[in-house]
């Protein structure tokens, strides 16, 4: 049971991560286009904590802090 429970985080993990290209990536084309690399690092930082944040709450303890 836990090496399934391992094995269905890492697939939560990897589909999370790789929605972020699609999800975020036409904003994130405009603002390195138009802003400077603070301003973009800073939104990219942005994208991968909500990321982090959303991967850090399980169904036992949905208030699970980072």
């Amino acid at each position: 049971i836990m090496i399934e429970a391992v094995g269905n985080e890492y697939a939560r993990m990897r589909t999370r991560l790789i929605a972020i290209a699609p999800e975020h990536g036409p904003r994130l084309r405009v603002l390195a286009s138009t802003t400077n690399d603070a301003e973009f690092v800073q939104a990219l930082q942005e994208v991968v904590y909500e990321a982090l944040e959303e991967l850090s709450i399980d169904a036992d303890n949905p208030r699970r802090e980072v």
